[in-house]
């Protein structure tokens, strides 16, 4: 053997070392905190002052309204202006708003148990849970000069191997396939939920005492964000958004009611029916002399097409929503609420 014999494969090894392996690891996408809140839709930021709790100075309350005679708790995520105050907030007959709303909406990633969780979570150290994979948004609802409805495009992923759960905080690394990801259509393949993103620094008052709903997690380019789900946004065939109309009640006289105010505002269908919308088209009605705004509570109507509203059976706290004195629609309410 000689030198040379020797030389050869010590420069093989040398070369296959400066080439590195095949394939390289993956990289997480970096953590750089959570969102500006302040560049939040002014409808998605939350309230101040005497709506919070004593001692809080930013919070999201829960709302007191009605819902067939009884009182409900919602979360009112803002009222928007129909046209001509806001000329791309157009109802079609039928209480529709353009397909546009949905087809030109953000789009979000929901791959909740595709990921490796860690249960190891330390709330004092750790940033956040692992878990369980946040979904990953492609846009947050900002403030601009157009009408701002949360609605998100839910969309799925699959392929994935041997990632951690949220190491993908980014709609890029997903639509780059890391991780082996394999993103469905986001305009083809997804449900219209109403995903209301909020300020995750402030304090969600519970709907109840027993309420299980609570914020959610989720990325956008890094940055962590929370959400209020108001569930699925139903659409017609032509893939038109579908709401539903509501009722505020004005005080006697001459005044309009705060609409942010308990037990003001009269729901036609809760989350667990059939013709239940998340965005709701509020009338405007006028109290009885000597009658608290409070003291209605049902919907209902003499009309012939009901429009799954039950009859007017003339109890006080029925507003007929075939009445001339039902004023047509004024507000768009955008609304979370829940069964439990």
């Amino acid at each position: 053997m000689n030198l040379r014999t020797i030389a050869a494969p010590a420069a093989l090894a040398a070369l296959l070392l400066a080439c590195g392996p095949a394939t390289s690891e993956v990289a997480e996408d970096k953590y750089y905190g959570p969102i500006d809140a302040s560049a939040l839709d002014a409808r998605l930021r939350a309230a101040t002052g005497a709506r919070c709790p004593t001692g809080v100075t930013s919070c999201y309350p829960a709302q007191q309204v009605s819902l067939h005679g009884a009182t409900i708790t919602i979360y009112n995520m803002g009222t928007v202006a129909p046209a001509p105050a806001s000329p791309t907030l157009t109802f079609a007959a039928g209480g529709t708003l353009a397909a546009t709303f949905v087809t030109g909406a953000p789009y979000a990633y929901h791959f909740p148990d595709q990921c490796q969780p860690d249960f190891a979570y330390d709330a004092f150290a750790d940033p956040y849970p692992n878990d369980r994979q946040f979904p990953v948004f492609s846009a947050l609802p900002l403030t601009s000069t157009a009408v701002v409805l949360p609605i998100v495009r839910v969309t799925g992923v699959s392929g994935l191997t041997d990632n951690p759960c949220n190491a993908l905080k980014k709609t890029a690394s997903i639509e780059a396939g890391n991780f082996g990801a394999a993103p469905d259509d986001n305009k083809t393949a997804f449900q219209a939920r109403l995903w209301a993103v909020i300020d995750p620094a402030a304090l969600v008052v519970p709907l109840s005492s027993t309420s299980t709903l609570l914020p959610q997690f989720g990325w956008f380019k890094g940055l962590i964000l929370a959400y209020l789900d108001g569930g699925r946004i139903p659409t017609n065939a032509a893939g038109a958004v579908l709401s539903m109309e509501g009722v505020v009640v004005d005080p006697a006289g001459t005044g309009s009611s705060t609409l942010t105010a308990n037990k003001v505002i009269i729901l036609p269908f809760g989350p667990d029916e059939a013709l239940y919308s998340p965005i709701v088209r509020l009338r405007h009605f006028r109290a009885a002399t000597g009658t608290q705004p409070g003291a209605y509570t049902a919907l209902c109507t003499r009309a012939t097409s009901t429009g799954g509203l039950p009859p007017c059976t003339g109890a006080p706290n029925e507003v007929d929503m075939s009445s001339a004195s039902v004023l047509a629609p004024a507000e768009t309410l955008i609304a979370v609420t829940s069964s439990n």
